[in-house]
Formats: C-alpha cells, sequence, structure tokens
C-alpha cells in the first residue's frame, strides 16, 4: 500500500468516527457490553474474510502483545462509553477527541514519532479548537459525577492515544493481527457480560441494524483502516486530522436532531484544518529537502 492509499484509509477512519455521536445515541437502550461484543465480533468477521481472500494467515498473530491490545480497545470502548451516563454527551465527546494531541505527544516522548515542532504546532492549534467547542457550549457548575464522567472520557483520550501508537509501531500484518485483536476484544466484552448481571438483549430489529452499522464502521471496520494509516501513513498528521472527528460528530447530530447548531463549530473547523495543514506542509518541505 502506497502512502498515500495509506493517508486516505487513516482519513476513512476518522470519517466514520464523526458518526460514532449519533450512533452511540441510537444504541443507548442497549447494554453497553453486547454492544462492543456484537461489534467487534463483526470486525473480527470482516477481517476474517480479508484474510481468507488475501491468503493471510491468522496463527502467527496469537501472541500475549495482541493481548494487550485487546485490552486496551476494549478498555477504550468501555470507560468511554460509561462517561456517557456521568457527563454531558458532547463534553464527553470532546474530552475524548484529545486523544490526537496526547497521540503526538506520547509519541514524540516515547514512540519517536518525531513530528518536530510543527506538530507541536499542529497540536496547539487542533486543541484550540476543542477549546472553543468547549467554552463555547459551556455549562455553569460542574458536579462530582460530571467530573467523574470527564475524567473517564480523558482515560480513554490517553488509552486510544496509546494503543494507536504502538499499533504504529508493531510489526504484524496490519489486517490479519487487528482480526485477532477484535476477536479477542469480542470474547472479552462477552466475558463481561457473563460475570455482569441483569438481563441483556436486543429489544427490536432497529437495534439490531444500529450495532451493525457500528461493527462496519466506526466501532469495528475503521479499525482496520485507521491501523493502515498508522503504519504505512503520515501518523503525526492523521493524528492532527483526527481533531476533525468531533467536528463531524457535531455536525451529523445537528443534522440528526441531536444537538443545536453553534457558531464554536465552525471556528473549531477552521483551526483544526490550519492545524492539519501545518503538519502536512511541514512534512512535504522535509521530503523535498531530503529528496
Amino acid at each position: 500500500m502506497s502512502r498515500v492509499a495509506a493517508n486516505a484509509a487513516g482519513l476513512g477512519a476518522i470519517l466514520s468516527w464523526g458518526t460514532l455521536g449519533v450512533l452511540g445515541k441510537l444504541s443507548e437502550a442497549t447494554d453497553t457490553r453486547l454492544v462492543f461484543a456484537a461489534c467487534f465480533a463483526i470486525a473480527g468477521l470482516v477481517g476474517v474474510v480479508i484474510c481468507l481472500a488475501t491468503g493471510r494467515s491468522l496463527a502467527p498473530q496469537m501472541s500475549r502483545r495482541n493481548v494487550l491490545f485487546a485490552l486496551l480497545l476494549s478498555a477504550y470502548h468501555l470507560i468511554y462509553f460509561a462517561s456517557f451516563s456521568l457527563a454531558p454527551a458532547l463534553h464527553v465527546s470532546l474530552i475524548n477527541y484529545l486523544w490526537p494531541a496526547l497521540l503526538i505527544l506520547f509519541g514524540n516522548l516515547f514512540f519517536r514519532l518525531n513530528s518536530g515542532w510543527q506538530g507541536y504546532a499542529g497540536v496547539g492549534l487542533g486543541f484550540c479548537g476543542i477549546v472553543v467547542l468547549l467554552l463555547g457550549g459551556a455549562q455553569a457548575g460542574h458536579s462530582v459525577d460530571k467530573v467523574s464522567g470527564y475524567v473517564m472520557a480523558l482515560v480513554g483520550a490517553a488509552l486510544w492515544a496509546f494503543f494507536s501508537n504502538l499499533r504504529r509501531t508493531d510489526t504484524g500484518d496490519p489486517i490479519a493481527s487487528m482480526t485477532v485483536i477484535c476477536a479477542l476484544s469480542a470474547a472479552l466484552c462477552a466475558v463481561s457480560i457473563f460475570i455482569g448481571s441483569g438481563a441483556v438483549g436486543i429489544s427490536n430489529p432497529d437495534e439490531l441494524i444500529i450495532i451493525i452499522l457500528l461493527g462496519l464502521g466506526p466501532a469495528g471496520g475503521a479499525f482496520f483502516l485507521w491501523d493502515m494509516g498508522m503504519k504505512r501513513g503520515n501518523a503525526a498528521a492523521l493524528a492532527v486530522f483526527g481533531y476533525s472527528a468531533p467536528i463531524l460528530s457535531t455536525i451529523f447530530m445537528v443534522l440528526a436532531g441531536f444537538a443545536e447548531a453553534r457558531w464554536n463549530t465552525a471556528v473549531a473547523a477552521l483551526l483544526i484544518a490550519a492545524g492539519g495543514a501545518v503538519v502536512s506542509l511541514a512534512g512535504s518541505v522535509h521530503r523535498r529537502e531530503s529528496a
């Protein structure tokens, strides 16, 4: 896969994640553990089909490292979605989308990402966009539950940034390894259902359709696209463009009637786009100078 195609795959994942807010809202009546057990199972099945079609072997991917990836993937989604029950959904979503900044910061500090000052500048611009969104929709007063929800959303962001950096430096086949990781994640979520309490099930066909869309898109299929982008594309630029996901999510939620349109969304979009441009243009200049 070329670098351009890998970047396109990463951007496709980001676009898919923009639908997570709407689909998550539509699936709120279904137990979170069941939702993700099904989503990861769907993603694993998609991966198996791709592996069979391309002659990939899954056996070499049965490793302790991929068990760690599955734990991180499951923990991120369960913690992130649990935070919605404690704090306002829009604020939780925006705090969670600090992960691109954490991805670059963790990458530079611990994973030899080497984005340079341009990476930090892009992070700064994108972070300012998130701040504008938060302040523009801020509400007075923060209860203990709300603060707990915010902390959980931030922990989720850190887990996803850590997961992405580890996946970026992993040498395994991205499709085969993600297939195994999704299958293991489905098993972990299924186990959590059995050890938990209360009845779990799907009450109507609409819930099943939403779960399938989640599994094929933002909570399943997008993992494969993001993995290819992290491994073979411009990881720093994709991390900054990741800031567009909350903008897309807000737009989709407004169109679906789950949120109100606000001026700060447009301002944040400009800041986020500028952040992505800084990283991308800097990378182009560096490649020309190295040629």
